[in-house]
């Protein structure tokens, strides 16, 4: 069986206080993305949503990343949804939002105590206040996302925190693999 381990994240203050890690150890941005940045799980690697509790943390094919797809991604991995208008009622629990670009790809921002938001800019990339025109972000809704254009909603992290299993090592190989599993276990759904 594989034990899980619960990371409690508090709200940062400011984005100086969220990003304090990447800049202590620049090596951090490399092996991680959007999704593990707004968790606060950057240690553990590139997070993919609804595999964090899952011991091989395999991806999922593009043609999944629909708005709902992503959305029960989500509540599996325990977070909890969010009105825009309950956003001050959730007091030092982190809240992300969450965007993607049609069976493309997914992309997550991260609120702080002073109501700015922030955001890796994908596997390995800068983690930034601003948006894709240099703008602060206020509201993740109308920053500029680029091609991230369908909103799937706000989510609060667990206040017990993120359980998640231990890092594992990603390769192309692996995601074809995790793809083809996906594939025959949806065929096998089919058959029945």
């Amino acid at each position: 069986m594989v034990e899980l381990i619960k990371k409690k994240t508090t709200l940062a203050a400011d984005f100086a206080e969220a990003s304090a890690d990447y800049r202590s150890n620049p090596q951090l941005k490399l092996q991680s993305n959007c999704y593990s940045y707004a968790l606060g799980i950057a240690e553990f690697g590139f997070g993919v949503p609804g595999t964090l509790k899952d011991s091989a943390r395999m991806g999922f094919a593009l043609k999944n990343i629909t708005p709902s797809y992503i959305f029960n991604a989500l509540m599996k991995d325990g977070l909890e949804p969010v009105r825009e208008t309950e956003l001050d009622e959730y007091g030092d629990r982190p809240i992300i939002a969450c965007f993607i670009a049609y069976q493309n790809d997914y992309h997550f921002y991260l609120r702080h105590k002073d109501n700015f938001w922030s955001h890796q800019r994908g596997k390995g990339g800068e983690v930034s206040n601003e948006d894709n025109r240099g703008m602060l972000i206020v509201n993740p809704q109308n920053a500029w996302r680029g091609k991230y254009k369908e909103f799937v909603g706000y989510f609060a992290l667990p206040s017990e925190g993120v359980a998640i299993t231990e890092k594992k090592n990603w390769s192309a190989e692996s995601l074809v693999i995790a793809n083809a599993e996906l594939k025959n276990q949806a065929n096998k759904k089919l058959e029945v």
